[in-house]
């Protein structure tokens, strides 16, 4: 298991995660079955009909999972996915390997190097449940 994924379950037990993908239903399959990934949830935009950052697609995923934008964290690379979940009402952590400057609009978000420094964040996340 990734580091960032056992931060994520041992510091939420019980937490779903999820991916929400820009590609087809059997590619982001195969990839996380490829890697091992232990994820309990994919929504590829395939599904969906759309892609992100349309905040259509992570809607969809809240609605099949039956969660409310409070009980999501959405971690992302690209800044136009951290507006989509803002847009849908989700705190977002921005990972942001490229060094680029993140829209003042999205301040609050957090912003990380690596998914290696997620457990403080998560730390504070999890006070909310």
């Amino acid at each position: 298991m990734l580091p960032a994924f056992q931060t994520i379950t041992a510091l939420l037990p019980g937490v779903q995660i999820g991916i929400l993908s820009n590609t087809d239903e059997d590619t982001v399959t195969a990839a996380v079955k490829h890697t091992g990934l232990l994820v309990q949830y994919i929504m590829s935009s395939e599904r969906a009909h759309c892609y992100k950052p349309n905040p259509e697609i992570f809607r969809m995923a809240m609605r099949e999972l039956g969660i409310s934008s409070r009980e999501c964290l959405y971690i992302g690379n690209s800044i136009g996915d951290i507006a989509g979940a803002s847009a849908a009402s989700i705190s977002s952590v921005f990972i942001n390997r490229d060094h680029k400057q993140l829209p003042e609009a999205y301040h609050e978000t957090p912003v990380l190097n690596s998914l290696i420094q997620l457990d403080p964040v998560l730390r504070d996340h999890s006070k909310l449940y």
